[in-house]
């Protein structure tokens, strides 16, 4: 096996477990509050909301931060400290006494995390171009796998060892992540040092500003993030209302367990098109396979609101499912298309802040729009925004697979 390919091992081992512990955790936290703090489900719920909040504000305003230093220093140690900060954030959460000190820890999380960003930066940097869309379709399908298989994992854990060792006992596993990546992971830094130098020869003459300004300058790029931002908006807009109107179809029957087989189905479905989409790119456009996944999954999403029972859900989530894994996985190779690899990292960390915005944001309107109009009218809203931005991308993304760099 060549160092290019244990560096991928070791970073989608890394976000593999990362994924897996925060989705063991992060659905029981409600509960979990609940029985630190004596809360009530309704103020459990708020509190778990506002800490899931605070943990998207401090990604957003960190990640480009942790993206120039990772084109600086190397991205190998940004992934170590993302591993391990997300290993330490869920400790302390484990260990927590109230409900501010859990809700400072998962800002802490927020601030601190990122790994997905710095293992898909060290994968761009390292990985031959030929290579790179399959390298990225497989890293994105692991990290899918982690998340289909943390709720139902999660519950077997709480059940053994209740809230808080669930919390600890996650926090050591996540951590074997950066102890992969201290093993396995080899960066060249003669090749770090010359991108540092083509950086800094590429800077001479252009405004004070950095990494993070010529890239948001730049005529490829801008272009790029706008796109991910609007998609990225359609995707989860429906997510916080998709366990509610389950449950009213479903009425008196097994609802936590069509809620649990419905999301295991979406992760599922993603992982498997995202592996396949890494593969389809190496003979598509990337920009013709996002605007297409954008419209095909507009046109699965929209037709729920019209669902009568249960069973429906399925097909129809699993269509938008296959093409949510298509978007994610020509997004992400998108973005390591036109960003220079010495400023990849950057680049990256400013895909991450768009992502934490865009899972913030768009949930939130979500919800809105189902307590003004009902449950149904999201749907269609969601289509509608993913069909348009499905159009969007055709008309301003590059036509090639592969597009000029920023220099």
């Amino acid at each position: 096996m060549e160092q290019w390919q244990r560096n991928n091992v070791a970073a989608t081992l890394s976000v593999f477990l990362l994924t897996a512990g925060f989705s063991f955790t992060i659905p029981f936290l409600p509960l979990y509050l609940e029985e630190l703090d004596g809360l009530s489900s309704e103020a459990a719920a708020f509190w778990a909301g506002t800490a899931t909040a605070l943990g998207g504000v401090g990604s957003f305003f960190s990640g480009p931060i942790w993206g120039v230093l990772g084109d600086r220093y190397g991205r190998k140690p940004m992934l170590i400290r993302a591993a391990l900060g997300g290993s330490l954030g869920l400790l302390a959460m484990g260990l927590a006494a109230t409900t501010w000190q859990l809700v400072l820890f998962r800002f802490w999380i927020g601030v601190m995390a990122g790994a997905p960003a710095a293992a898909m930066a060290l994968i761009a940097a390292t990985t031959p171009e030929e290579k790179l869309p399959r390298s990225l379709g497989t890293f994105q399908a692991f990290s899918l796998l982690g998340l289909a298989a943390g709720p139902v994992a999660g519950a077997g854990l709480i059940a053994w060892l209740d809230y808080r060792g669930t919390f600890i006992a996650t926090s050591a596993v996540m951590s074997l992540g950066a102890l992969a990546t201290l093993v396995l992971v080899r960066e060249d830094r003669v090749a770090l040092r010359a991108e540092q130098v083509q950086r800094a020869a590429a800077s001479v003459g252009r405004p004070r500003g950095g990494d993070l300004r010529v890239l948001l300058a730049s005529k490829t790029v801008r272009p790029v993030l706008l796109v991910a931002l609007v998609v990225g908006f359609g995707v989860p807009m429906h997510q916080a209302v998709l366990p509610g109107f389950t449950k009213a179809l479903v009425g008196p029957g097994n609802v936590k367990g069509t809620i649990g087989a419905l999301f295991t189905v979406i992760f599922l479905a993603s992982a498997v098109s995202s592996y396949a989409t890494g593969r389809w790119l190496e003979r598509v456009p990337m920009a013709r396979a996002l605007s297409t996944a954008a419209v095909v999954a507009g046109c699965f999403l929209a037709p729920i609101g019209a669902v009568q029972e249960a069973w429906q859900l399925f097909p129809l989530v699993i269509g938008m499912a296959l093409c949510q894994g298509a978007i994610q996985t020509s997004s992400i190779n998108l973005v390591s298309s036109v960003v220079d690899r010495s400023m990849v990292s950057a680049g990256f960390g400013l895909y991450q802040s768009i992502q934490a915005a865009s899972a913030q944001l768009a949930p939130a309107v979500g919800g809105a729009i189902a307590a003004g109009f009902g449950f149904r009218s999201v749907f269609p809203t969601a289509g509608v925004v993913l069909v348009a931005s499905g159009f969007v991308a055709m008309a301003v993304l590059p036509r090639s697979a592969s597009a000029a760099r920023t220099p």
